[in-house]
């Protein structure tokens, strides 16, 4: 294989986050970053294919959930308890499955492969190259994403009771909730805008790059024994849409995807979530630690609470995947909170331009993508050994 060179990946960095711009699922953008990736891949001498697939937008779907929790949440105080514990559970499930019910737009996967014969591992390098919508306070969308679930099942839990006859009081009870409840939905309504998009230098053009790159060293003498593909995921951002429909296809493949590497220590991320909890792929994730060692770099394990990446469809399917990622080491109080609790490396994102209009390429440190496209190549060379 030959070697990663940092200045070449920050070219199609650049070429993305600054040429192109803004990457909206299903925008002029998006499409025309995937044609500037499949043209890369073409160039490598990498087998290339097209995966389309239809998504909804998550603001469109955060938007009208909201809209529907929020009209059950001011009906209860009118409904008899049986029955609006009955709207509230059926409300419960549309908003579940409305990312199937808004799939209006379209998007795709670009897969470049390099395959030897007699391949015995197959090996997936993965970059979602799409950019997000802005908020209007990133804060006030952490906090909102820490208090919206415990909120709604306290209301069910509530209504549950009232049906049981446990509540009488209802309208005080009501008016109590309504304080916290009502501020809460109408904030989330209003504080995504599809409007103002970011340019996603490090969210992630910078994944993006190094996968381009590393495609670029291998392809000049590709390892035996080693079938390794490189996808670039679409709607990662509208929620992990590409990775999903590419998911079936990851059966029995160690992957590593690429995320947000521009600015900070790299991390491995051992698992997603907090209510619900998805570990990574203990194989993989020992792999990337012991290439660390060999090419001389620190791996921090985190644990990230709030993060959803294109690795969990993939799991799921039956692949081995994990996440490389990098941010900042300071520590909130709210992951020491989380740590007493059991989760052990929680990590919330502290890139303060995350999801922001200023995600722009001179916020990318260059020696970022050369540490992660070397520690990748070594993970690619120890599953060869």
């Amino acid at each position: 294989m030959g070697e990663f060179e940092p200045r070449r990946a920050f070219e199609h960095l650049d070429k993305l986050a600054y040429e192109i711009g803004p990457r909206l699922s299903g925008t002029r953008g998006e499409r025309l970053a995937a044609e500037y990736i499949k043209e890369q891949f073409k160039s490598y001498g990498l087998k290339v294919e097209e995966e389309k697939f239809a998504f909804a937008s998550s603001t469109l779907c955060s938007k009208v959930g909201s809209i529907l929790l929020l009209s059950v949440f001011i009906s209860s105080l009118f409904l008899e308890p049986a029955i609006a514990f009955i709207c509230s559970l059926a409300t419960l499930a549309v908003v579940r499955v409305l990312p199937r019910l808004l799939s209006f737009k379209r998007s795709k996967n670009v897969v470049g492969t390099l395959k030897k014969e007699n391949s015995k591992v197959r090996v997936i390098i993965s970059a979602h190259y799409d950019s997000a919508p802005c908020s209007i306070s990133r804060r006030v969308g952490l906090t909102l994403r820490a208090i919206m679930q415990p909120l709604v099942i306290f209301f069910e839990i509530v209504l549950l009771a009232r049906v049981l006859g446990i509540i009488s009081s209802w309208s005080i009870l009501w008016g109590a909730l309504a304080v916290v409840y009502i501020p809460v939905f109408c904030l989330r309504i209003v504080n995504i805008s599809p409007r103002r998009v970011s340019p996603g230098a490090n969210d992630n053009a910078s994944g993006v790059a190094v996968m381009l790159e590393v495609a670029r060293a291998m392809s000049d003498s590709p390892p035996d024994g080693i079938e390794v593909s490189f996808v670039a995921f679409g709607a990662e951002e509208q929620g992990l849409f590409g990775a999903r429909a590419f998911s079936k296809r990851a059966t029995n493949s160690l992957v590593v995807n690429l995320d947000t590497l521009g600015v900070g220590h790299l991390c491995i991320v051992e698992g997603n979530g907090i209510m619900t909890r998805r570990a990574t792929s203990p194989r993989v994730n020992q792999a990337m630690f012991k290439a660390a060692q060999l090419v001389g770099l620190e791996l921090k394990p985190i644990w990230a609470i709030f993060a959803s990446h294109d690795h969990l469809p993939l799991l799921s399917s039956g692949a081995e995947a994990t996440t490389l990622t990098a941010d900042l080491d300071k520590k909130k109080t709210f992951e020491k909170i989380l740590g007493i609790f059991g989760i052990k490396n929680a990590h919330l994102r502290r890139y303060r331009y995350l999801h922001d209009p200023e995600d722009l390429p001179d916020k990318v440190e260059l020696a970022n993508l050369e540490r992660a496209g070397k520690l990748v190549l070594e993970f690619v060379r120890s599953v060869k050994e």
